[in-house]
C-alpha cells in the first residue's frame, strides 16, 4: 500500500489539502491494523488468562510409583483445567464479531467512497 501510494505521489500534482488517494490509502492501512489488533486482542485473551494460571497450577493429588532410580508419575488429578473455556470463547467471540464487522464496514466505505469521488470528478 506504501509502495502504491508513493509511486502514484509523483503523478499527482502538489495541492495542500487531503487527496482522495490518501483516504483511500488510510482507510485501507487502518482496516489492516484494526485487523492485527483484534487477532492479538483474541489470542492474547486467552493466552495471558492462560499463564497467569500456569504460574499458579499445582496439582492437588499425585500418584506417584518408584522404580530402579526413577520416580514416575502414574496419575495426576487433572480436576484443575488450565484453559478456561469463557476466555476461549471470549475470543471465539472477538474473532467471529470482526469476521462480519470488518467486511460490512469497507463495504459501506466504497458504498460512500467511489460515488461520492465519482460524482465529484463528473
Amino acid at each position: 500500500m506504501i509502495v502504491l501510494n508513493l509511486s502514484a505521489e509523483p503523478s499527482l500534482p502538489p495541492v495542500s489539502y487531503t487527496k482522495a488517494l490518501d483516504i483511500w490509502n488510510f482507510t485501507c492501512l487502518s482496516f489492516i491494523c484494526a485487523t492485527l489488533a483484534s487477532v492479538v486482542l483474541a489470542d492474547n485473551n486467552v493466552t495471558l488468562n492462560l499463564t497467569h494460571k500456569v504460574a499458579s497450577y499445582i496439582p492437588t493429588k499425585c500418584k506417584t510409583r518408584r522404580t530402579d532410580k526413577k520416580i514416575q508419575v502414574t496419575e495426576v488429578d487433572k480436576k484443575k483445567s488450565l484453559v478456561n473455556p469463557s476466555d476461549v470463547r471470549r475470543g471465539n467471540q472477538i474473532t467471529e464479531i470482526c469476521r462480519w464487522l470488518f467486511p460490512v464496514l469497507f463495504l459501506l466505505f466504497n458504498v460512500v467512497y467511489w460515488p461520492y469521488y465519482t460524482l465529484l470528478s463528473t
